[in-house]
Parts: C-alpha cells; structure tokens; sequence
C-alpha cells in the first residue's frame, strides 16, 4: 500500500526493500514524478554493509530504472573495482527517486533537485537506511552529502 503522506521524520511501514519498492514506483510526493518516466529505487541486497548514495538517477538510470547505468555508473564501476569493493556486496541509491531534467531538443539534461524535492523524497532514503541497517555509508556527490549530513556541503571540483 502508498503512503504518500507521510509526515517529515516518518519513515514508511514497508517490511522489506522489496515492498518499499512497491509503494515508492506510486510517489507522487513531489512533482518529478510527471516529467520521469518512473521512480528509480535502490538495489542491491538488504543485508548490506556499505550503501552509496547519489543525488538522482540520471537519463540513462531513468529510462532502464536502475540506479548508476549510465556514465556515472561507468566511473562508480570503474572506481570500485579499482578500491577492490564487489559492487554486488553494496546497496546503491540516491537521494531523490525521479530524474529531474530541463528540455534541450532531444535530449534530457539533468537538473539539480531543489531542497523541496530532496525534503519530500527524503523519507524514501531514511526507510531504506532503516531497513538495511549499514555500517558505512559513502555519500557520492554534494547533493547526497549535503543531504545526509544535514547541511549545506561543498565538494571541490576537479578536472575530469
């Protein structure tokens, strides 16, 4: 079952990832859901010990409805295997479940979540966390940091 409208600090009644997936492919918290082609929940096995958290699913994440797919999901790849962590071993997800992006012809670019949206998709987050119950949680991004830390968070860039 839904609940969509469940109060900031909540988290949902949902017993297992699963069923937590069920009732959040039904969010319509916020209005990302009327421009993404689905909710793009997390994965991965309940018993993790490490969660990574990103910021949105991207295009690619969208279109397939799985987290980390796409580019992000090459470089994530590629840097797990490169620190020797079994990508199969971590659950995978992001701060906000819909893609956010602005029209440019053809293409979708990503936009960032503004803090309404991450604030409303928030509770989404803090369910998986309490379902799983993980002894690391690596923030990949400004957006999931700032989010997890409760405040504003600054990451230097770098070139690419």
């Amino acid at each position: 079952m839904n609940k969509p409208d469940l109060i900031e600090g909540e988290t949902a009644s949902a017993k297992s990832l699963g069923e937590l997936n069920g009732q959040a492919q039904h969010c319509k918290r916020c209005d990302l859901y009327k421009h993404a082609t689905q909710t793009v929940f997390g994965e991965g096995p309940e018993q993790a010990d490490v969660v990574l958290v990103g910021e949105q699913p991207g295009d690619r994440e969208d279109v397939v409805g799985r987290p980390f797919v796409g580019p992000a999901g090459a470089i994530l790849n590629a840097s797990l295997i490169m620190a020797g962590i079994d990508r199969d071993r971590c659950y995978i997800t992001n701060t906000v479940k819909h893609f956010k992006s602005t029209q440019r012809g053809k293409r979708r670019l990503h936009s960032k979540p503004n803090a309404g949206e991450i604030q409303r998709c928030s509770w989404w987050l803090r369910s998986e966390l309490k379902l799983i119950e993980p002894k690391i949680i690596v923030a990949l991004g400004g957006t999931a940091a700032a989010h997890l830390r409760g405040k504003t968070f600054g990451l230097p860039r770098t070139a690419a």
